[in-house]
């Protein structure tokens, strides 16, 4: 196994109610709550962080395939929020996100219809070419399971809830070997 980062982000929390100090490799960051959830505001809180995550990513993926390509496009914008909807005191969670090319002149259309297409690839598949490997649904199983299809045989099925648990050492590699799947 080869972890990304030579050093693991880090984070603690003390008794200040909902600062967390996250360390990285070039520094610290603040990460707090709203003051209507009980934080000071001090800084992004985990949903804000999440969302960017998601932007950094896509401008990230966005921009290298622009550079590739030689196109001149100055500036990449997302907007992205989420919403909750419950239903059955089920929360779900839906990820919003907006993706223009503000510019002295409008993109040439053919090259907006790619780039979405590569940020749609992307928020599907993954980047650099490997899969991601996982997709992580906020919500109630049986509202959601309508609109999700699988892309592989389940090869947990049938199988015990000892079995497929992530603290039997076996699984976590079975879970490696699936998360390196790569779909054709």
């Amino acid at each position: 196994m080869h972890y990304k980062f030579e050093k693991p982000v880090q984070g603690t929390i003390g008794t200040e109610k909902y600062q967390c100090a996250i360390e990285w490799r070039n520094g610290k960051f603040i990460s707090d709550e709203p003051e209507k959830t009980g934080g000071k505001d001090l800084g992004p809180d985990p949903h804000t962080l999440l969302l960017s995550s998601l932007i950094s990513c896509t401008l990230v993926t966005l921009r290298m395939y622009i550079d590739r390509k030689q196109w001149d496009v100055p500036v990449i914008s997302i907007k992205a929020n989420l919403f909750q909807t419950t239903q059955d005191d089920k929360i779900t969670t839906f990820i919003d996100r907006d993706i223009s090319f503000p510019g002295p002149s409008p993109l040439d259309p053919e090259k907006k219809a790619r780039l979405l297409e590569i940020a749609l690839h992307f928020a599907r598949e993954g980047r650099e070419g490997s899969s991601i490997g996982a997709i992580f649904v906020l919500g109630d199983r049986r509202t959601l399971s309508p609109h999700l299809r699988q892309l592989i045989l389940n090869p947990l099925k049938g199988h015990a809830p000892a079995v497929r648990s992530i603290h039997n050492p076996d699984f976590l590699e079975t879970l490696r070997e699936l998360a390196a799947t790569r779909q054709l």
